[in-house]
C-alpha cells in the first residue's frame, strides 16, 4: 500500500464513510472470513447490553465492505459497559439516535484492519493493513426503531501493511 491509501485508510476508520452491509461469502473474495452481522439487534429489550451483547453490535456496526471495495475487520475485541446516562446533545449524537432512551458508555480495546480484494491487487495473506486500538471509547444507544448500535474507537496505534486478514 502507499503512503497515501494508508493515510486515506486511518482517515477513513475514524471518520467513517458508508458501507454495505455484508452477506454471506462477502469475505471469500478477500480471503477472510465474513464480516461480522447482526440479524436481531432488539435484545436486550430492558437495561443496557452486557459486555459481550455491545462487543457483538461494535463488530457489526464497524465491519463491512466499504465504497472503496476494501474489508473493514476487528478483532481481539474487550468491551466494557458502563452505568447508562440520559441523552446528551453534545455528546451523543447519532444518525437516528432515540432521545429518549438512555444511553451507555463503553471503553475497551480492539485490532482494526482492512483489506483489498485479491482482484484489486490485494496478495493472499498479505493484503490488510492493521493496527492496534489499545485504549477505545464509544457508546451503546437505540435507534428510532428500537435496534442496538455500539460505536467504538481510538487512536490507532502499531500500524502495519501487508498482514493477513484478522481472524
Amino acid at each position: 500500500m502507499t503512503r497515501k491509501m494508508v493515510l486515506l485508510a486511518a482517515l477513513m476508520m475514524i471518520v467513517g464513510l458508508p458501507m454495505a452491509y455484508a452477506q454471506a461469502g462477502a469475505g471469500k473474495p478477500f480471503g477472510a472470513r465474513d464480516p461480522k452481522t447482526c440479524t436481531d439487534r432488539k435484545a436486550p429489550a430492558k437495561g443496557g447490553p452486557s459486555a459481550a451483547q455491545a462487543a457483538m453490535y461494535v463488530a457489526c456496526d464497524r465491519e463491512r465492505i466499504d465504497d472503496y471495495n476494501r474489508l473493514g475487520q476487528v478483532g481481539d475485541l474487550k468491551v466494557d459497559v458502563a452505568k447508562p446516562h440520559t441523552f446528551n446533545i453534545y455528546m451523543d449524537s447519532a444518525p437516528n439516535i432515540d432521545t429518549a432512551q438512555p444511553v451507555y458508555g463503553i471503553r475497551g480495546s480492539f485490532k482494526t484492519g482492512y483489506c483489498t480484494a485479491m482482484k484489486d491487487g490485494g496478495v493472499a495473506g498479505k493484503n490488510c493493513q492493521t493496527a492496534d486500538v489499545p485504549v477505545a471509547n464509544g457508546s451503546c444507544y437505540k435507534d428510532n426503531f428500537g435496534d442496538w448500535h455500539c460505536t467504538l474507537g481510538g487512536a490507532q496505534l502499531n500500524a502495519k501493511n501487508d498482514q493477513p486478514p484478522l481472524k
